[in-house]
């Protein structure tokens, strides 16, 4: 419920900007490579 999110929202962010910059950056290197 709420304070689940309260949870997460105290410790998650690093986690998910972490776990999404990684998944962005495999993305990107595959979409971009054969565009470089």
């Amino acid at each position: 419920g709420i304070r689940d999110r309260d949870r997460l929202a105290a410790y998650a962010p690093d986690r998910i900007v972490n776990d999404l910059a990684r998944a962005v950056e495999s993305i990107l290197s595959q979409s971009i490579q054969p565009v470089r």
